[in-house]
C-alpha cells in the first residue's frame, strides 16, 4: 500500500496537491481560452448521448432476444443481438410517434428514458452476473498467446481514427444525405410529424430507417444545427462500432472459433471505406451494413432447439435491414444461399416432406415477421400513395399523385450492364470477379482509379491451398451472389458497403490461416500482399475529392480543432452549407409553406418544404399546367405561400417547365431579393385568365421555327448549336412568326428581340447558350 492507515495525512496531502495542480492548470488555460468554449465539451456531450442511445437500444432489445433465443447466448453475441433488436425498436418508436404528430424536444428526452426504464431491470437480472464472470475469465493481454493483439488493435485504432476524424465536421455530410437522408429527417423534425409528402416526392417514399434515427438527433432541444448534425453523425458511427463487433464475431464463427479477437481490423483493409462517397457521411449504406454480420450470426440458431424464436428474430432483423435500403436484396440473396447451403447435407441424405417441413416453416415464419416489421414502410406508402413501393411498379399499383408523362429519376444512366441479353449476362458475371479492380464511381470523385479494396476476391486464390474453410467458402459464395445482384442492378462502389462486413470477415480468416501455416515463404508473401495493399490505399483518406467539403474533410476537422485557440467561436457552429445561411431570410415555418424550386439539396433550410423537380415527384408538372392560373391553383392547393428559386435554370427540368415557371414567378409573385437566391410570395389574387401556349418560336442562325408545345423538349437541342454568325432570315419572317407566340427562345449570340420583333418581350432566363423571353397574349 502506498498509504498506510497511520499515514492518512499523506493521502490527504497527495489529493490536495493534485487538486491544486488541476486548479492551477485550469486557471491558466481559462485565461488564454475560456473553458466553457472548449470544443471538446461538445463532443463529450455527444458521446454521452450516444452512450444513452446504445444503452437504451440494448435495454429495449434484450427482452426480445431472450424471449426468442433464451438467455444462454455468449455475452458478446447476446449484446449484439440485443442492440440490433433495440435499434429497430428505437427507430420504429420514432416512426410511430411521428405518425401521430408527437415528435418534439420532449420526445428526444422521453424516448430513451422510457426504453431504459423498461429494460434495465431485465438487464440487471440476465446480463450483469454474466458480465462479471466474463471479466474474470478474460485473459490478460500480457500473456504470450496474446502478445500480437496490442499491435493489431493499434492498427485498428488508427483505422477508427481515419473513419472518425472526418465526421467531426458537418462539411463531411454527403450530397445524397443533404438531399434526402438528412432532408427527410429535418422535414419530420421541423414539422413534428411523419406525414405524406403532398407533392409525392419520390425520395420521401424510400425506406427511411436511417432517417428515423437522424430525426431523433435533430430533435435535440436547445442545440444548434451543428450539434444536431454531429449527433446524427455520431449515431452512425455508433452503429459502425457495432458493425465491427459483428465482424469480429462473424470471423470467430466462420473460423470455427480459431480466431477469437482482432478480426474487425480487416474492415480497414478496404480503403474505399475512407473516401467519399463510401465513408460515414450520414447516408444509409452503413446502417444497412450493420445487419450483414447480424443476419449470418443468427442463421445457425434457426436449426437449433428454439427454431421458431430464431425464425421470428431472423424475420425482425431482415425486416429492419429492408427498412434501411432497397439494396438489402444483396444481403437477402446471399443469406438465402447460406441457408440453402446449410441444409444441403441434410436434404441430400433423405429428401422428404417431413424433412423439409420444419425448414419451410422457418422461412415462412421469418418472412411473415419481416412483412410485419416492414409494414411501417409499405403500408404507409399504400395508405398515402396507393402503392406500397411508390413510385415503382406504377403499371401494377397505379399510385398517386401521378400526372401524365411523369418519369422516375432514381438512378443515373451508366451503372447497369448494357447491350443485348448475352452481353449483359457476360458483363455481370465478369463484374463479379473484377469489381475490385475496376472503378465504379463518378470520374470527378475517384472514378479513375479503383479504391474499394482488392483483397476480396483475390485472396480466394491462395485460400485454395488451405483446409477446413467450408464456412469461409459458403460465405464467399453468398458474397459473390450479392456482388452479382449489385452489378446487375446498379453497380456504384458505395453500394458495396453493405457487403463489406462479409468481405472483411472472409479476408480476416484467410489472412490468419495463411499466417498460421508458419511457412516462412508463405508468411513473407502474405506480408508483401498486405503491405502493398495498405500502402496502395494509404492516401485514400486524404484525397481532396469530397464535393461538398470542397477538399478532404480532414482539413475541415483539423481546422475546426484549432478554433478555440484562434478564438473563432463562430466556426464551432458553421455548417459549411449555403442553405442554413438562407434560413434567417425565409418566412416562418408555422405560417408558411416553402416551395424549393429545382433544387436537390434541402437539409439545413430549417423548415418543411415542397419540391417540384421533374422526375423527382408525381404531382407538379409546369409543362402540363401551361398557364399562370393553373400554376397558381396548383401551388395554392398544396398550401404553398413562398417560392425559393434561382435566377436561371439549372437543367433539372424540361425547357417548357422552365418557360412556364419563370413566366409565372416573374409576373405573378412578389419578389424579395436574398443572398444568391430569390424569394417570392404568392399574391392573394390569382393571375388573370390566359390562353395555353400552342407553340414556341425558336430563332437560330439558320432561321425561325414554330415548334408545337408538345415537341419543344424533344427538338430544342437539335435547333440550337454553337457557332452563330448572325441572323440569316428576314425581319418580316421573324415578326410574322412571333405575332401569336407567348414564348420565344433564341440563340444568345443574336441581338435582343426588341430590335427586330414587335410586342413587349420580357427576358426570362439564360440557359445553355439560349435566352428565353415571354409576353402575355
Amino acid at each position: 500500500m502506498f498509504f498506510s492507515d497511520t499515514g492518512r495525512w499523506r493521502q490527504t496531502v497527495a489529493v490536495g496537491g493534485l487538486v491544486m495542480v488541476l486548479g492551477t492548470m485550469a486557471a491558466v488555460a481559462h485565461h488564454h481560452q475560456p473553458l466553457w468554449q472548449w470544443l471538446v465539451w461538445k463532443y463529450l456531450g455527444l458521446w454521452l448521448l450516444c452512450l444513452v442511445f446504445s444503452l437504451s437500444c440494448v435495454a429495449a432489445g434484450a427482452p426480445l432476444v431472450h424471449r426468442c433465443l433464451g438467455a444462454r447466448l455468449p455475452l458478446a453475441r447476446d449484446l449484439l443481438f440485443a442492440f440490433a433488436a433495440g435499434l429497430w425498436v428505437f427507430a420504429t418508436g420514432v416512426c410511430l410517434v411521428g405518425f401521430v404528430g408527437g415528435l418534439g424536444p420532449w420526445f428526444f428526452c422521453a424516448w430513451p428514458a422510457l426504453l431504459l426504464a423498461a429494460g434495465t431491470p431485465h438487464l440487471k437480472r440476465h446480463l450483469q452476473p454474466r458480465w462479471v464472470r466474463t471479466r474474470r475469465l478474460t485473459p490478460r493481454l500480457g500473456t504470450p498467446s496474446h502478445r500480437w493483439l496490442p499491435w493489431l488493435w493499434a492498427a485498428g485504432a488508427l483505422g477508427l481514427a481515419l473513419v472518425y476524424i472526418p465526421i467531426l465536421t458537418p462539411a463531411n455530410v454527403a450530397y445524397d444525405s443533404r438531399w434526402y437522408h438528412m432532408g427527410v429527417a429535418e422535414h419530420y423534425a421541423t414539422s413534428g410529424r411523419i406525414a405524406p409528402f403532398v407533392e409525392g416526392w419520390f425520395h420521401g417514399t424510400l425506406p427511411q430507417f436511417a432517417s428515423w434515427l437522424y430525426t431523433w438527433a435533430l430533435l435535440m432541444p436547445g442545440a444548434s444545427l451543428f450539434l444536431r448534425t454531429e449527433l446524427a453523425a455520431h449515431l452512425e458511427f455508433t452503429v459502425f462500432l457495432a458493425t465491427l463487433v459483428g465482424v469480429s464475431l462473424l470471423v470467430r464463427q466462420i473460423s470455427g472459433g480459431q480466431i477469437r479477437r482482432g478480426g474487425w481490423v480487416a474492415m480497414f483493409l478496404f480503403p474505399g471505406l475512407f473516401l467519399y462517397d463510401s465513408n460515414l457521411s450520414l447516408a444509409a449504406d452503413h446502417i444497412l451494413a450493420f445487419w450483414a454480420p447480424v443476419l449470418v450470426l443468427l442463421l445457425p440458431y434457426t436449426q437449433g432447439p428454439r427454431t421458431k424464436g430464431a425464425a421470428m428474430l431472423l424475420g425482425l432483423f431482415a425486416g429492419a435491414a429492408t427498412l434501411a435500403k432497397y439494396q438489402v436484396i444483396y444481403l437477402l440473396a446471399g443469406g438465402a444461399l447460406l441457408y440453402l447451403l446449410a441444409l444441403l447435407p441434410h436434404l441430400a441424405k433423405h429428401l422428404s416432406w417431413q424433412l423439409c417441413k420444419p425448414h419451410l416453416q422457418v422461412v415462412g415464419l421469418a418472412a411473415g415477421v419481416a412483412l410485419l416489421v416492414t409494414s411501417t414502410h409499405w403500408l404507409r406508402n399504400w395508405l398515402w400513395y396507393s402503392n406500397p413501393i411508390y413510385p415503382l411498379a406504377q403499371s401494377v399499383f397505379h399510385g398517386h399523385p401521378w400526372i401524365e408523362g411523369t418519369i422516375v429519376k432514381f438512378n443515373d444512366p451508366g451503372w447497369m450492364p448494357e447491350g443485348n441479353l448475352a452481353e449483359r449476362i457476360w458483363q455481370t458475371i465478369a463484374g463479379m470477379f473484377t469489381f475490385s479492380l475496376v472503378p465504379h464511381d463518378w470520374k470527378r470523385f475517384h472514378g479513375r482509379i479503383p479504391v474499394f479494396g482488392a483483397l476480396f476476391p483475390l485472396l480466394l486464390l491462395p485460400a485454395l491451398g488451405l483446409r477446413h474453410l467450408q464456412q469461409v467458402w459458403k460465405l464467399a459464395a453468398a458474397t459473390g451472389l450479392g456482388v452479382l445482384v449489385w452489378y446487375a442492378t446498379y453497380h456504384q462502389d458505395r453500394y458495396l458497403q453493405s457487403l463489406l462486413p462479409w468481405m472483411a470477415a472472409i479476408v480476416a480468416v484467410i489472412v490468419a490461416r495463411l499466417w498460421q501455416t508458419r511457412v516462412r515463404v508463405v508468411q513473407a508473401a502474405l506480408a508483401g500482399v498486405l503491405v502493398f495493399s495498405v500502402v496502395w490505399g494509404s492516401d485514400v483518406p486524404f484525397l481532396p475529392t469530397h464535393p461538398m467539403a470542397g477538399k478532404s474533410p480532414f482539413e475541415h476537422s483539423l481546422h475546426l480543432a484549432s478554433s478555440s485557440y484562434r478564438k473563432a467561436w463562430d466556426e464551432q457552429a458553421k455548417m459549411h452549407s449555403k442553405l442554413p445561411e438562407l434560413a434567417p431570410h425565409l418566412p416562418d415555418a408555422i405560417t408558411s409553406t416553402l416551395l424549393l424550386h429545382e433544387e436537390h439539396l434541402r437539409f439545413g433550410i430549417g423548415r418543411p418544404v415542397v419540391v417540384d423537380g421533374h422526375g423527382r415527384q408525381g404531382r407538379m408538372g409546369y409543362h402540363e399546367l401551361q398557364t399562370p392560373g393553373a400554376v397558381y391553383q396548383q401551388l395554392q392547393s398544396l398550401g404553398i405561400t413562398h417560392i425559393l428559386w434561382a435566377e436561371n435554370p439549372s437543367g433539372l427540368m424540361r425547357l417548357t417547365d422552365d418557360l412556364v415557371f419563370h413566366s409565372f414567378v416573374r409576373d405573378h409573385t412578389d419578389k424579395l431579393e436574398i443572398p444568391e437566391r430569390r424569394l417570392s410570395a404568392l399574391r392573394s389574387q390569382a393571375p388573370p385568365p390566359q390562353a395555353a401556349p400552342t407553340h414556341v418560336v425558336f430563332v437560330t442562325c439558320a432561321g425561325v421555327t414554330q415548334v408545337p408545345w408538345g415537341e419543344v423538349n424533344r427538338k430544342w437541342k437539335r435547333h440550337f448549336k454553337p457557332g452563330c454568325d448572325g441572323l440569316q432570315v428576314s425581319l418580316s419572317d421573324v415578326q410574322a412568326a412571333t405575332q401569336t407566340a407567348q414564348y420565344l427562345v433564341l440563340d444568345q449570340d443574336l441581338p435582343a428581340p426588341e430590335t427586330w420583333a414587335e410586342g413587349g418581350w420580357k427576358q426570362l432566363f439564360t440557359f445553355k447558350g439560349v435566352i428565353a423571353y415571354s409576353r402575355p397574349i
